[in-house]
């Protein structure tokens, strides 16, 4: 079900605003009914296309439900002769593969064949230092899929050679992470089988099968053919389907009572007083909810006046009704004023609200258009969920991006591009990261997972930060770069102080 809002020409500088909402509806698999509102925005609506020949325009993509949508618009068309001059908008999927089918996943189990031409020969020669290859990618169930084969491996200290086969995962869009459940079964072309599991998968974890390699040569077993050719058929079922959630933390419901407070002079301690509007101050809230700000009214007499510099009342009364009351500013106003909610919270040390606004920007606010500025933004205070987010849409979509007016801004900072580059270069998602937690393996004698540090510089921000608040975590433990959450993770396994 998809539903359009109105299109307001006059709102926000004679920009054309359009709000979708797209519900997904369940399907056999279990996929989450959940809704989501993406913004598309047009500039200067009222005179857009007017000396353009051209009869509409697209709009920068959005992100959300694990697909990429742009909105093809034509400000002015007339419908039947003599009728109203209307404005019509198309909802389109941008960016999917030519082989998925986004609207199913098929029940039942496919077949794919992995081919290796002369495989008794492969990476056997002296020029070639790799110790495994690739097959070409077979499409199945809207997904793609690729078999990474190592010819010949030695397991273990005098162990046989043996040929090991990786099914992985291919082309998922960055800004994707699903978990697929598999029933995997590999065989050869006769029909033998050779290995067969139920598995979770991600973009960051593979399916194995192992052949003993003096096997995989010999003929009459049924693994090459006449031209010694390996052929590896792939039995691929997908048994459920997770997709990539959004993070949130746990604020808790709202208190309208405490909100009062905001409204009252009885029993104030001081006043916030930023530009022309004041706002009530209570020290025992504040020394609880928000330390920073009470060290500001430490000293101040009763009633007495603090001007608050460099922030706006609307951003600064949002701050103050979270800090009362967890009132969330909802998601139109983090839209306008999500940048200075970020600051402000960041800099009066509400590590919550920072994180609960860095989490709806995620969520509504990131386009091809802006993204650039996110990333900055993100970079500059701190806040990794926000800039993994932003990241995986400016690799989504690089030329859209670069000709954004926040481009010039973020070529500025040279370490911002050699970060970036580094994220381009990674053309095969041989990096990839996910937050779901199926590629660990070792567990404790207790049945508890285990985590080494390979495991967390594969996990995803939200992965990561769902770990620290399994680990009793709080919101100073979960605010900060990729890099500072790995360390208090490394530091929590070993006992250390946090």
């Amino acid at each position: 079900m998809i539903k359009f809002g109105a299109i307001d020409t006059a709102s926000r500088a004679g920009r054309g605003v359009v709000d979708v909402q797209r519900v997904r509806k369940k399907r056999k698999i279990n996929i989450p009914t959940e809704k989501e509102t993406v913004r598309f925005e047009f500039e200067d609506f009222e005179t857009l296309l007017v000396y353009d020949p051209r009869l509409f325009v697209e709009s920068p993509i959005a992100h959300c439900h694990g697909y990429t949508w742009k909105l093809r618009v034509y400000p002015k068309l007339q419908i039947g002769e003599g009728g109203l001059d209307r404005t019509v908008v198309f909802l389109r999927l941008a960016d999917v593969p030519k082989t998925a089918d986004p609207d199913s996943i098929p029940d039942g189990e496919e077949n794919r064949s992995f081919a290796f031409e002369d495989f008794e020969n492969l990476l056997e020669g002296d020029d070639d230092p790799r110790n495994f290859v690739y097959s070409p990618v077979a499409h199945c169930h809207g997904y793609t899929w690729k078999l990474r084969v190592y010819p010949k491996l030695q397991i273990g200290e005098g162990g046989l050679d043996r040929t090991v086969v990786f099914l992985r995962l291919a082309d998922v869009p960055k800004t994707a992470d699903p978990l697929l459940t598999l029933s995997v079964t590999f065989r050869t072309t006769s029909g033998r089988e050779l290995d067969k599991c139920e598995v979770e998968m991600t973009v960051a974890h593979s399916v194995k099968a192992t052949i003993v390699r003096s096997e995989a040569l010999d003929r009459d077993l049924g693994h090459l053919t006449e031209n010694g050719t390996l052929v590896v058929d792939v039995d691929i079922q997908i048994l459920n389907v997770k997709e990539k959630p959004l993070w949130y933390p746990e604020v808790g419901s709202k208190d309208a009572d405490q909100l009062k407070l905001m409204e009252s002079d009885d029993s104030v301690d001081a006043y916030f007083v930023v530009k022309t509007y004041k706002f009530p101050v209570y020290r025992c809230i504040l020394g609880v909810k928000a330390p920073m700000l009470r060290e500001l009214v430490e000293n101040v007499e009763k009633g007495g006046d603090v001007e608050i510099e460099d922030v706006s009342p609307a951003a600064f009364e949002a701050l103050l009704r979270f800090v009362y009351g967890r009132e969330r500013p909802d998601s139109n106003f983090v839209r306008e004023n999500g940048r200075e909610l970020v600051e402000a919270a960041d800099r009066f040390g509400c590590k919550k609200l920072k994180l609960w606004v860095e989490s709806d920007i995620v969520r509504h606010c990131i386009t091809t258009e802006n993204v650039a500025s996110w990333i900055v933004l993100a970079d500059s205070h701190s806040c990794g969920y926000l800039k993994e987010a932003a990241i995986e849409v400016f690799d989504s979509d690089l030329q859209a991006v670069m000709k954004s007016r926040g481009w010039e801004e973020l070529s500025d900072s040279n370490e911002l591009l050699v970060e970036l580059v580094g994220r381009l270069a990674d053309r095969y998602g041989k990096r990839r990261r996910t937050g779901w937690w199926a590629f660990v393996r070792e567990t404790t004698e207790s049945g508890e997972v285990h985590f080494n540090i390979r495991d967390y510089n594969r996990m995803s921000v939200w992965g990561l930060r769902k770990l620290i608040e399994q680990r009793g975590g709080d919101e100073v433990a979960l605010d900060g770069t990729r890099e500072m959450l790995v360390q208090w993770l490394l530091s929590s396994e070993n006992g250390s102080s946090v």
